[in-house]
């Protein structure tokens, strides 16, 4: 595509109608003396043609032309702002067992796992969903909603299951995550104490085969899960943080930080974390005005 940046010079290819009356003018006037020749006018067409082709090339090179395309480009994390009208499906697994009951991070695990978890839903864009799950001995799922929504559904659920299937939490969290066919992001809150069902060692690998991003955020200081969770994130090739008393205060920046991060994750996964950006490339003047002062000289040479 051609655009102009000065396009007020156009009309000027008006003046291409001089030529074509010269041309015009001559011919008529010296049709006798052709006639009595018995040709043509030698070359005179051609000469029409180059004082054409010259002035054209003057009014283009004035009205400044430029190729003008549309590029497809990949956004920088610090720009993923520009991705924000896609919608991305945010996952969050909620470990609700009895464990998160103890109060090692204020005022409870389970407490600072849902403020961390709604946090991170209001980070969220408003174009994006989350499915909550959450998990003791069995996995239980919620519908999928606005995540807006879901920041304020964190808030009614409550702890104090028995037993603790991280595996199957995660294994429910993928499913999930591939059947909505969206760009999406797992982020699993958990103290990592697993005591049942499948191992979470084994589902984490799948993760980085599906290409879905996986946010692990250990919660509480309780050595008996310590190098599980740290485990998972790496198996996965997710984001682990770790949510304890010393860190507490800084949750919900962190938590900002994890949704950006694994939304930006979730994007790129499926080729998503891209703009269309429009090039536009000047047409060196000298391009059109050399061709044009060498048309001159020839046409010149012996005279108009």
């Amino acid at each position: 595509m051609i655009t102009f940046g000065r396009p007020e010079a156009l009309p000027l290819l008006l003046l291409l109608a001089v030529p074509l009356a010269l041309y015009k003018r001559a011919s008529a006037r010296r049709s006798v003396a052709l006639k009595a020749l018995g040709g043509r006018l030698p070359g005179l067409r051609w000469r029409l043609l180059g004082w054409l082709a010259a002035m054209l090339l003057l009014v283009l090179a004035a009205a400044e032309p430029a190729v003008v395309r549309t590029v497809s480009v990949e956004v920088p994390f610090e720009d993923a702002h520009l991705l924000n009208a896609t919608s991305v499906l945010h996952v969050v697994v909620l470990d609700v067992s009895r464990s998160m009951l103890e109060a090692d991070v204020p005022p409870s695990r389970c407490e600072a796992a849902k403020a961390f978890a709604a946090e991170y839903l209001r980070a969220a864009p408003q174009a994006d969903l989350a499915v909550l799950v959450n998990f003791s001995q069995t996995v239980g799922l919620s519908r999928a909603m606005p995540a807006r929504e879901a920041a304020r559904s964190v808030a009614g659920i409550t702890c104090g299951g028995r037993y603790s299937a991280v595996g199957d939490a995660l294994a429910a969290a993928l499913s999930v995550a591939r059947a909505s066919g969206m760009p999406a992001v797992v982020l699993l809150l958990s103290d990592g104490g697993w005591n049942y069902g499948s191992n979470p060692l084994d589902a984490a690998p799948s993760f980085k085969e599906l290409k879905i991003p996986l946010v692990v955020v250990r919660v509480g200081s309780d050595p008996r899960g310590a190098s599980l969770l740290p485990s998972v994130a790496e198996r996965a090739s997710g984001r682990y943080y770790e949510l304890d008393s010393a860190s507490v205060g800084l949750a919900a920046e962190v938590a900002r930080a994890a949704e950006g991060e694994g939304r930006y994750a979730a994007l790129s996964a499926k080729g998503l974390a891209r703009v269309d950006v429009v090039e536009r490339t000047p047409v060196p003047a000298e391009a059109l005005l050399l061709p044009a002062l060498a048309l001159f000289a020839v046409l010149t040479r012996d005279g108009l």
